[in-house]
């Protein structure tokens, strides 16, 4: 069945795409809303659905809750001559809660997306904050910690990425984000700037914010470069900005695609920053930068 979904996807892609290029990265990949590479280029981290076998034989997705959400957890690959291998889930990983990795530009700490319970709390509070592991000196992975600077209990945090100063930018609807046009809080990029060895106030990334749901970030290195997704009415599409004189521009859509019925979402991009990779459906796709902007946004980022 995936065989023949991916020629499916491949077969529209060369029929409708708006861009040539992509390739498939990983194609025993099922990534589930995030995945990140370590800066070496040896591993991948991924989030993905627990698949199981039901007892008539047919393959499906284990669930948990009284919601029965579809349980998702995070996973380490080995990346041999760049392809994923020898897949095993991280020891700190909670089984059906925890999504959504990037790793820091060190290599040493490891963000996600997680909906337990915030420290002091005896319960779910239904919604998704920013936690951490960091690398030990013995190279395993610390248990779980909550970013407390930034979570705020009842409202949604997640997608974090530790900037290249040590800032951390995220998705947030917290007080203080742009009203939807039913007056409530829009998912919102936030950063708390890290000076003195200190996070400051988290304070609104204005200029790329709009009131329709601003989601899944990558930035790069040099901090002059971010690729996000909208997610409207449950279209997802991909955009990207440039900073100039220390202000991001306005964000232009990628065009990534014009095939119906799958997301552009899980924008990401290799260590050395040259490739762009992003999720359509369950499958990773890639292409180089370069073939994705115009020769003048390549000269301004580099």
């Amino acid at each position: 069945m995936r065989l023949i979904l991916l020629v499916l996807l491949l077969t529209a892609f060369a029929a409708s795409a708006q861009r040539e290029g992509f390739k498939v990265f990983g194609d025993s990949l099922e990534v589930y809303n995030a995945f990140t590479f370590s800066p070496d280029g040896k591993k991948l981290y991924t989030s993905e659905f627990t698949r199981i076998t039901t007892p008539e034989g047919e393959p499906d997705v284990e669930r948990w809750g009284d919601r029965n959400r579809p349980k998702v957890t995070l996973y380490e690959y080995d990346l041999i001559e760049g392809n994923p291998k020898n897949k095993r889930k991280l020891a700190f990983a909670n089984d059906s809660l925890d999504s959504s990795p990037h790793l820091n530009f060190r290599g040493d700490k490891l963000y996600f997306s997680s909906r337990r319970p915030l420290p002091g709390a005896d319960s779910l509070d239904g919604k998704a904050h920013v936690w951490f592991s960091e690398k030990q000196t013995n190279g395993e992975w610390s248990e779980a910690n909550c970013f407390e600077e930034i979570n705020e209990a009842g409202y949604y945090t997640m997608y974090a990425q530790e900037l290249a100063d040590g800032s951390i930018m995220y998705q947030s609807n917290v007080p203080g984000s742009v009203k939807n046009e039913s007056g409530e809080n829009s998912q919102d990029f936030w950063i708390s700037e890290f000076k003195n060895g200190t996070y400051q106030e988290p304070q609104n990334v204005t200029s790329l914010n709009t009131g329709i749901q601003e989601d899944q970030l990558v930035v790069n290195r040099k901090n002059n470069l971010i690729i996000f997704t909208r997610n409207n009415d449950s279209e997802m599409y991909a955009f990207y900005s440039l900073k100039v004189n220390g202000v991001w521009n306005e964000p232009k859509e990628l065009f990534l695609t014009d095939l119906p019925g799958f997301k552009e979402q899980s924008p990401r991009l290799s260590p050395d920053g040259q490739t762009f990779y992003f999720a359509h459906g369950l499958l990773v796709m890639s292409i180089p930068l370069a073939e994705l902007l115009s020769e003048e946004d390549i000269k301004l980022i580099e």
